[in-house]
């Protein structure tokens, strides 16, 4: 075993080494380090010093903890080699993106993030992360007289436009410039990102682009030091959240009849977030659409704002299993309360960050809000975005999002075998109406 394998092979064991400056440094998962593993490590320790200090690009400089959630969106779809979920997601930019200031930017943000060079790799029953020194993302831009449907735009792109995990970097970029404005495609595993964490990446994307700073961006936070600080479980192959395949997928959208300065009222009223009365509403909706009294929905991790988490674990992350539990006889406001207070019960829970065995991941939940970050003193340059419909592991994902004026946008990607396109509108149109009934005055009362 050459010390590079070595090293992976720790990793998977949760024994992740680096160096802090030309000393052998690690940070263990609880009785990950046992003597055998410690005698092993200082016998070979020259070798994996060297390995460690490789400056061609090769050899990861560290490791990252993975989740159990990582771990489950790692298996192939299908039980296909390389056929792995991704999340694609368009956005629509007021300005036009540069090719060269775009490739420093992209240059920019793969140094602040060490999830965007990162490879990862399965050994033996166990999974590691590996973060490399330095890592080339691909970055494609066309132009076009005008923007077509971005669904058709990525077709079009091919298999190459989906990363695989398992090479280094696991995202792309690609861009249609189009009268004086750009729409920018991000395709990234969902192994490292969900649709929310993309929005922020694009937002610093945007920041390099146009001449800003460092310095004026916030401290983004460790994602590395935050799961090894975060109660999880091991990631081991035979011991994975419940998954299902969504095959070939199909998609409803619609314009939303709520504003984002209405639910925002009513969150604060309440004393929840934006997101609280999201999900909230949802999980309503659909244990009513699935006549369920429990239901599990995965969401990402945190109901808090998304600067003071990114300045927790950084913009990337991954979700909970959020479980609902409802009362046959209770009414929807009491249905959409409880709801409320149990989200914000089990986010407040630590334990249950990135996924769990048993956890059932096949109804997902997620939101994006163009409006928020749209209000701080940065220009507004994203006006509007899309959800890119691509296959994973799931039955169902519904979006809301927030454009740059407020206004609410729905829309479900669904595994076509699993769902009518008549049962998901009456789900979309469900949910509608529960948030509807959380922002009218006294319809919560």
């Amino acid at each position: 075993m050459t010390a590079t394998d070595l090293l992976w092979s720790l990793a998977a064991e949760g024994v992740r080494l680096r160096l802090d400056g030309s000393r052998l440094a690690y940070d263990a998962d609880p009785g990950a380090l046992t003597p055998d593993r410690r005698e092993l490590i200082l016998r070979h320790r020259a070798d994996l010093v060297a390995s460690l200090s490789d400056e061609d690009g090769s050899v990861p400089v560290g490791f990252l903890p993975v989740t159990v959630q990582q771990a489950a969106n790692f298996q192939p779809l299908s039980g296909t080699a390389g056929d792995r979920e991704t999340n694609i997601v368009a956005f629509h930019l007021s300005i036009l993106l540069d090719p060269g200031r775009l490739e420093h930017a992209v240059e920019r943000v793969v140094a602040r993030h060490p999830l965007l060079r990162c490879e990862f790799r399965r050994v033996g029953d166990g999974l590691a992360c590996g973060i490399h020194r330095r890592a080339v993302v691909p970055v494609s831009v066309e132009t076009a007289d005008e923007l077509p449907d971005v669904d058709r735009v990525v077709a079009g792109l091919g298999a190459d436009f989906e990363p695989d995990p398992g090479a280094v970097p696991p995202w792309r970029v690609h861009v249609v410039n189009h009268g004086g404005r750009s729409t920018i495609f991000l395709a990234m595993s969902y192994v490292i990102s969900d649709g929310w964490s993309i929005h922020l990446l694009v937002d610093e994307l945007v920041h390099f682009h146009q001449g800003g700073t460092e310095g004026e961006l916030p401290k983004p936070g460790d994602f590395g030091a935050w799961a090894s600080t975060t109660p999880r479980p091991v990631a081991r192959t035979g011991d994975l959240p419940t998954q299902v395949d969504s095959g070939a997928v199909a998609t409803r959208s619609r314009p939303a009849a709520f504003h984002r300065d209405e639910v925002a009222s009513a969150a604060r009223s309440r004393r929840t977030t934006l997101f609280g009365v999201l999900v909230a509403a949802y999980a309503t909706a659909a244990a009513e659409a699935l006549r369920r009294d429990e239901i599990t929905i995965a969401v990402p991790l945190s109901l808090r704002n998304d600067l003071s988490h990114e300045r927790i674990v950084g913009p990337l992350r991954h979700g909970v299993a959020l479980r609902f539990s409802f009362r046959g006889g209770d009414a929807e406001p009491a249905r959409i309360a409880a709801a409320m207070e149990l989200a914000r019960a089990e986010m407040r829970d630590a334990a249950s960050a990135g996924g769990a065995a048993g956890d059932d991941l096949r109804l997902r939940f997620n939101f994006l809000d163009f409006s928020a970050r749209s209000r701080g003193s940065s220009p507004r340059v994203a006006a509007d975005g899309d959800i890119v419909a691509s296959p994973g592991h799931f039955e169902l994902k519904v979006y809301v999002w927030f454009d740059s004026t407020g206004r609410g946008v729905l829309k479900a990607v669904y595994g076509a075998a699993s769902h009518s396109g008549s049962d998901v509108d009456d789900l979309l149109c469900a949910f509608e109406r529960l948030v509807g009934l959380t922002t009218s005055e006294g319809g919560m009362a």
